[in-house]
């Protein structure tokens, strides 16, 4: 082998020589590059759904913001309507009642309230007060409950109908006055329970 050849073979294996090094160093090179590219769109995909959940999260908070006050609004205009009605429902049952006086069975019921009363009493002496609007029913009711132990008197205010009555040796009050009832109920009511 001349020295040309020499030389030319010693050129060639360098060169493949750093032909292969160069290759590994850029195999590596490009790996890096993968790797960072790899997480770099990892980092970059996890902060995109970050950014969406965040979003998510305040698009919910906002349409929940949004949907309490409606909620609000109409649970107003709800209690408003239902305010309303109870007002119109009770005139009504107002002009009910009116009407039920003027029946003879509301008598009947008075007698059967001013007898319950002397029954529970068992003997002792019982006061009785009707409204004013049933003073003319006085007579016939004294002349009902004669018997019974009972004293009638026409009340000084309004109770709306039926009796109060008093037993004051056993310190008791029975309220069967419409006014009582009625109190009664209207606190409880709820247009929401009827529905």
């Amino acid at each position: 082998m001349t020295i040309e050849e020499k030389l030319e073979h010693f050129r060639e294996s360098v060169l493949e020589n750093a032909r292969q090094k160069t290759y590994g160093e850029l195999a590596k090179y490009t790996q890096g590059l993968d790797r960072t590219l790899k997480n770099h769109k990892q980092s970059e995909q996890a902060h995109r759904e970050q950014v969406l959940a965040a979003q998510r999260t305040e698009s919910r908070q906002i349409s929940n913001r949004e949907l309490a006050r409606e909620q609000v609004a109409c649970r107003r205009k709800l209690s408003a309507c239902e305010k309303e009605l109870t007002e119109k429902l009770i005139e009504e049952v107002l002009q009910l009642l009116a009407e039920a006086k003027k029946k003879p069975e509301y008598k009947q019921q008075l007698v059967r309230q001013i007898r319950s009363a002397a029954a529970f009493a068992k003997g002792l002496p019982v006061e009785v007060t009707i409204d004013p609007s049933d003073a003319d029913l006085l007579p016939a009711l004294q002349k009902e409950a004669a018997a019974d132990n009972v004293e009638i008197a026409v009340a000084e205010e309004s109770f709306g109908g039926g009796t109060q009555a008093v037993i004051e040796s056993m310190n008791i009050r029975i309220d069967n006055s419409f006014r009582g009832r009625f109190e009664e109920v209207r606190e409880d009511f709820r247009l929401s329970h009827v529905l």
